[in-house]
């Protein structure tokens, strides 16, 4: 069924069973329509979005007043208080390349400057890029100052190869557990994300029963959210050894479970340092990092016979 609405798009998705389900969301806030657009509840949905928007004022069109519009929309402001600040950063970044120009004559060449500005560090280059994106799609869709997003269809650019993001093999997860033994808190975050494909920054959240329970349910930090997961074998061995460890030099209570010897929690920095440290250790390439366990996660659930919607 096609609905043409201002403001309103259609995604399709194929369902493991071969059936193709329509989802209905608002552009400027992204957020999920009812399915049926020929209901009153869906409607009344538009309307009252439609109700909350401030009306677009005079502007000049330029980069940074693109930042500020973006800034007042409801899509910024439901964002998480960590994405925001990341957002911010990349802002900065892409003001030092952007902040005079007008948003129609920004073309790729922009965008490869601002690529080969970071190319010592091709993450963050690559998540600049990405913001870059939402702020054009914004222009684009919601305040329609031009036709066209230019940063769409520059993903090749993107190394594919990239270490540290590839899902890790049986053998170098058994390479890592032999050089990193039960008792370390590398092994417990090693663990940890490869049993729930959590980030980082959330092993560092898990409450210090969890273990024990059989169960680990956590609202995510970046997204908000919600996972439940099993508790692995493998994970309760490395968590009382880690525990056992800890005990023997700090007997407190420890705040979270991967935690400082004294029991105090950890920001995912020297979480990341940790790992590294490990990775190096079995012997690992330069650049491996603890987010492709997510990866290997995900494989290891398809491989079982998960679905991809799963």
């Amino acid at each position: 069924m096609k609905v043409r609405i201002k403001g309103v798009y259609c995604k399709k998705k194929l369902l493991a069973s071969g059936q193709i389900a329509q989802y209905f969301y608002d552009r400027e806030t992204g957020a999920r329509l009812p399915d049926d657009p020929s209901s009153s509840s869906f409607l009344l949905a538009v309307e009252q979005l439609r109700r909350t928007k401030s009306k677009p004022v005079t502007h000049t069109r330029s980069f940074a007043q693109l930042v500020t519009e973006y800034r007042q929309s409801l899509k910024y402001k439901r964002l998480k208080e960590s994405t925001r600040k990341e957002y911010d950063r990349h802002i900065r970044y892409l003001s030092e390349v952007l902040s005079s120009a007008s948003v129609k004559d920004i073309h790729k060449r922009h965008v490869e400057i601002i690529m080969k500005k970071f190319g010592d560090t091709p993450t963050l280059a690559l998540a600049i890029k990405r913001t870059l994106s939402i702020l054009l799609a914004y222009a684009k869709d919601r305040l329609e100052w031009i036709d066209t997003n230019v940063c769409h269809g520059m993903e090749t650019a993107r190394d594919r190869r990239e270490v540290g993001q590839k899902p890790y093999s049986e053998a170098e997860i058994a390479k890592f557990r032999a050089m990193n033994p039960v008792g370390s808190r590398a092994r417990l975050i090693f663990e940890t994300a490869l049993g729930t494909a959590i980030r980082i920054s959330d092993v560092g959240r898990i409450p210090p029963d969890a273990f024990e329970s059989g169960s680990i349910h956590i609202l995510t930090n970046k997204t908000g959210a919600e996972v439940l997961a099993g508790v692995t074998k493998q994970m309760l061995e490395a968590w009382r050894a880690w525990e056992a460890h800890r005990r023997r030099i700090h007997d407190t209570e420890p705040e979270f479970a991967v935690c400082a010897e004294d029991g105090t929690g950890l920001h995912k920095r020297t979480l990341s340092d940790d790992m590294r440290e490990a990775f190096e250790r079995a012997g690992f390439q330069k650049g491996q990092r603890t987010h492709a366990l997510r990866y290997t996660a995900c494989v290891r659930m398809l491989e079982s016979g998960y679905s991809y919607d799963d």
